[in-house]
């Protein structure tokens, strides 16, 4: 793995380091393609919860907004 796609798909410094230092020890690439699996499964993962808390937030907003509409109009109120 390149150090510059391994920052642009969000691993830290400190990742790419242990990628890159596994493929030098036993047992070599087979143990870094392992790790960069694995490593892609918990990104992904923290991706998917911080777009579905992203989400939520949005829902939310949404929500507080119309009930702030909902309560100008009752109270005569144009936007």
């Amino acid at each position: 793995m390149e150090i510059l796609r391994g920052r642009r798909i969000g691993f830290t410094i400190a990742e790419i380091r242990e990628i890159i230092q596994v493929y030098k020890e036993p047992p070599g690439e087979i143990g870094q393609l392992k790790l960069l699996m694995n490593r892609v499964d918990e990104k992904r993962d923290e991706l998917r919860q911080k777009r579905k808390d992203i989400d939520d937030t949005l829902s939310e907003l949404d929500n507080v907004e119309e009930a702030c509409l909902g309560r100008l109009a009752e109270i005569g109120v144009g936007t």
